[in-house]
């Protein structure tokens, strides 16, 4: 075998070290994120005592949404906490999309009349997100408010909790929200706290290094054949 055979042979290795050592560190980043999920799920959570919740269903009569919340309008100038009272039955959810709905009324002045929308959407692959929260308030004029970004994300059969999140004049003091509870056995599927984007940001990241981290193994060891063998002709050049 000659010194450029045995050199093609060698880049050919380190191409397959790296191409494995790429396959075992995604698979393990997998392995470790599935892991995580399935142990979660077994422990479902259980909503505080004494805050209102509501059960939303969807067409078929299956429950599709478990919302519990201890949550405050402020400002309008009245500080109206959310009442276990309020009507969620213009809530509609499918597989994809789900928007919990509440309305109800009060004897304050200048607003009487208020709705609270929380749209929820999946994202592609095994999570979903609160995509926007929005309310009107009506009575003697109007009020609308709405945000979207930087929500709460969760995984698939698992619901949303959290403390202390203030969305525009709607503060959530407690939650615990199952969309999709399709995903969930019709329950609370394990609590992902607090989570807005963090896990998913994660994957990204540690599937960017892993190509990254081969793609510079394959190139560095590429050069260096090429290096080598341009060497190696000029050495047999100057000999002859």
């Amino acid at each position: 075998m000659t010194e450029s055979m045995k050199e093609r042979r060698r880049m050919q290795l380190v191409i397959q070290v790296a191409v494995l050592c790429f396959g075992l560190h995604y698979g393990l980043a997998l392995s470790s994120i599935e892991d995580t999920h399935h142990v979660g799920a077994i422990v479902a959570a259980t909503p505080p005592p004494g805050i209102p919740q509501w059960t939303v269903y969807d067409v078929h009569g299956n429950i599709c949404m478990l919302m519990a919340m201890d949550a405050t309008i402020f400002g309008t100038p009245d500080d109206l906490p959310v009442p276990n009272s309020a009507n969620s039955s213009s809530s509609v959810c499918s597989q994809t999309a789900a928007t919990f709905t509440l309305h109800w009324y009060t004897q304050t002045s200048p607003y009487n009349d208020h709705t609270i929308n929380i749209d929820f959407v999946v994202t592609g692959g095994r999570r979903y997100e609160m995509k926007n929260v929005s309310g009107i308030e009506r009575g003697n004029g109007g009020l609308c408010w709405s945000s979207s970004g930087g929500l709460p994300t969760a995984s698939i059969g698992h619901c949303m909790k959290c403390h202390d999140i203030q969305i525009q004049i709607l503060t959530l003091h407690q939650y615990l929200f199952q969309p999709f509870a399709q995903q969930s056995s019709s329950s609370y599927g394990a609590a992902d706290e607090c989570t807005f984007g963090s896990e998913a940001s994660w994957q990204g990241i540690l599937i960017f290094t892993a190509i990254a981290l081969v793609v510079l193994i394959a190139g560095g060891g590429f050069a260096i054949y090429c290096i080598r063998r341009r060497r190696r002709r000029n050495l047999y050049t100057q000999v002859q």
